[in-house]
């Protein structure tokens, strides 16, 4: 054996130097599933200098040109190795490179002394660059850039969606379901705003369900007299101790989740009680997220000295999981409170209206329609600041915001105009939409001013009808002025359809009618 490589008597197939660690994949370590071979373990050992039995330590690794930040850790007290415990994205990312090999290639690479080796090359105390050695490197490189899993294409886990939700007999107009889930991607907070028995709580319950979720779907009914952030996540007794609500142990579940599943609460009645008392410290918390080696953190929900020594173990550094999704439903009348502009800019408003009375289906057969399983990698936020969109993104962007600025400036005349927060989540729900196609940008910018600007209007004054008008003309509606006195018979449902923005255009003659027949006008119904 070459002298420059040191034989860790543990594991024969690992062997180290100061500049290089190499480990040749072994048949016995691939797996066979549905005709491919896949490395059927993500973990390897390697020496660690003055690494101590159980001790764990970060450790960072570039593969492909990507950092990533792995655990390791000495479980053998009379073995030198360490344990590399990689990550679900490193892990993915190595899958992808072996999954189209099948056996009979794997076999032919064999004979050839061609198989792949994993390469570890050592940078510094504390980093190692990961790569693959083959002799057919190129080509390798070349099929992990052609992988495509399983779902990988959203439209059609969005159809797999919406028809699992009709075959439980529930209908909701064109576009809500992928605009329930680009709202989604976009924030992991969404309010379903609408009269009673609309389906509002049902298309959380069944949109889990759908992607194999049910497990960890959970329904929070918010009581009357919830007043501040305690009543959801906790307080400490009398003894010092830390009682939780009933939001927190669903978030320690969601961040102690290894497969990264999708976890969603659905706060049911959610305005019941002023929702900015209780959830606003919440809603905080979700501002401060960002990206941490292509993981999504927050800023922890507690600070440490809050907790006892005997809860600092189970609740402190508690943060604001990427795999957990809020939405909240609303009823809209005199029983409830209405939203401040802290939590609707915060929320895409989704209203739930439209309904068709003789849309259902009867059969003497029961449909089943099997759930699908996704990841997080489907409803995780890919974007948080303008500074994660490419120059790719521009022409996007770009057309975007010329729509915005125009809208901006009718909204400015009576300071009800929005910042760069809803700007920057009305350009990442669009890019969402281009990136996977599933509506026509009309639409989905449609279904944007209806959700992140026209909660904002409301008022009794002429200027709130100018501002209206200015709107539905900027929707396409030609030809109006609010100096002609009453609108309400022109605003014609023919006219209405006519328009470049549909939903935005009928909700706004909603509004002006309603100004013009009781003198005052909102949003909500």
């Amino acid at each position: 054996m070459n002298k420059k490589y040191e034989k860790i008597q543990y594991n024969s197939s690992w062997y180290i130097e100061t500049e290089l660690v190499k480990k040749k994949m072994e048949k016995s370590e691939l797996a066979n599933l549905q005709g491919f071979v896949i490395a059927s373990s993500y973990w390897n050992f390697f020496e660690v200098e003055n690494l101590e039995l159980d001790e764990t330590r970060n450790i960072k690794f570039e593969f492909y040109g990507r950092q990533f930040n792995e655990k390791i850790k000495k479980s053998r007290e009379k073995s030198p190795a360490a344990r590399i415990f990689f990550s679900k994205e490193l892990k993915n990312l190595i899958e992808s490179i072996f999954i189209n090999w099948k056996d009979n290639k794997y076999e032919e690479m064999s004979q050839n002394n061609r198989n792949p080796v994993m390469v570890f090359k050592k940078i510094d105390k504390d980093f190692y660059q990961l790569d693959f050695e083959t002799f057919d490197e190129v080509t390798l490189k070349n099929k992990k850039e052609t992988i495509k899993k399983e779902y990988q294409n959203h439209g059609d886990i969005i159809h797999k969606i919406k028809k699992y939700i009709s075959i439980q007999n529930f209908n909701y107009e064109e576009g809500m379901i992928e605009n329930f889930y680009l709202s989604l991607k976009t924030k992991p907070f969404v309010i379903l705003a609408g009269i009673s028995g609309t389906g509002k709580t049902k298309l959380v319950e069944l949109f889990a369900k759908a992607i194999g979720c049910e497990e960890n779907f959970d329904i929070i009914p918010v009581k009357p007299d919830w007043s501040d952030t305690s009543d959801l996540l906790g307080y400490k007794n009398l003894q010092g101790r830390f009682n939780p609500g009933p939001l927190m142990d669903i978030i320690i579940k969601a961040n102690n989740d290894e497969d990264d599943k999708i976890h969603f609460v659905c706060l049911d009645e959610m305005n019941l009680a002023r929702v900015e008392y209780y959830f606003s410290d919440f809603l905080s918390i979700m501002e401060t997220r960002h990206f941490s080696h292509e993981k999504i953190l927050s800023k922890p929900l507690f600070k440490d000295d809050y907790f006892c020594e005997s809860d600092k173990e189970k609740y402190a550094g508690i943060y604001f999981p990427e795999n957990l999704y809020f939405v909240g439903t609303v009823n809209m009348d005199e029983t409830t409170y209405p939203f401040s502009k802290k939590v609707l800019d915060r929320a895409n408003t989704i209203e739930f209206s439209h309904v068709e009375l003789d849309k259902y289906n009867l059969s003497n057969s029961k449909n089943i329609y099997e759930p699908i399983t996704v990841d997080n990698d489907f409803l995780v936020s890919e974007k948080l600041t303008l500074n994660d969109c490419t120059i790719e993104d521009e022409e996007v962007i770009k057309k975007v915001v010329e729509y915005l600025k125009d809208i901006n400036e009718i909204l400015k005349r009576e300071s009800i105009h929005f910042g760069y927060r809803i700007r920057d989540e009305i350009i990442f729900y669009m890019l969402y939409n281009e990136k996977y196609n599933l509506l026509e940008f009309d639409i989905a910018l449609d279904f944007q001013l209806m959700q992140k600007v026209l909660p904002r209007i409301q008022g009794s004054t002429e200027s709130i009808k100018n501002i209206l008008v200015s709107l539905l003309e900027l929707s396409g509606f030609k030809g109006l002025s609010s100096e002609e006195g009453m609108l309400g018979d022109l605003l014609t449902e023919e006219k209405i359809n006519e328009c470049q923005f549909i939903r935005t255009a009928s909700k706004l003659a909603y509004m002006i009618k309603k100004l013009e027949i009781d003198g005052f006008t909102s949003y909500w119904l």
